[in-house]
């Protein structure tokens, strides 16, 4: 029997989710809504969703808290989460919640393939708000060197 990591829609999510360059959070979000369907019956998914929350900072004096949904199945979705949190550099948290499309309970060895899809999707957050950091450093050297 072939395992999500070895299945051919894997390697093509992977593929998709790798190859897409994003510069910032709202286009990652985008690029799951639109791959995560390559793998979503697969894995039973029937919601994915994100909450991001950070403390103030210079550049957000308000902190930061954002929740967006990354996949709806059309089928529903059942009510027992299954949740990872992730600590981030900036002393924030990311949190996903994977839902099963209808009733069914994941296996063990299922929520194992979550894991390593949620840590996929924290390892690609990661780098996303590492580019924008980048940019925005780079954007104010570049004003500075105009002066």
């Amino acid at each position: 029997m072939e395992g999500l990591l070895t299945s051919e829609n894997f390697k093509e999510f992977i593929k998709e989710i790798v190859s897409d360059n994003y510069l910032n959070i709202q286009q990652l979000e985008a690029g799951l809504k639109k791959h995560l369907n390559l793998i979503s019956k697969q894995i039973n998914l029937g919601q994915l969703s994100s909450i991001y929350i950070a403390p103030p900072t210079p550049q957000n004096p308000e902190g930061i808290k954002v929740f967006n949904i990354l996949f709806y199945s059309p089928d529903g979705f059942g009510s027992e989460p299954y949740e990872k949190n992730y600590g981030t550099g900036e002393g924030g948290i990311l949190t996903l919640t994977f839902n099963t499309c209808g009733e069914k309970e994941w296996t063990d060895e299922e929520l194992k393939e979550l894991d390593v899809i949620a840590d996929i999707i924290y390892i690609l957050s990661s780098k996303v708000r590492v580019t924008m950091k980048v940019k925005e450093m780079s954007d104010v050297i570049s004003q500075l060197s105009q002066r």
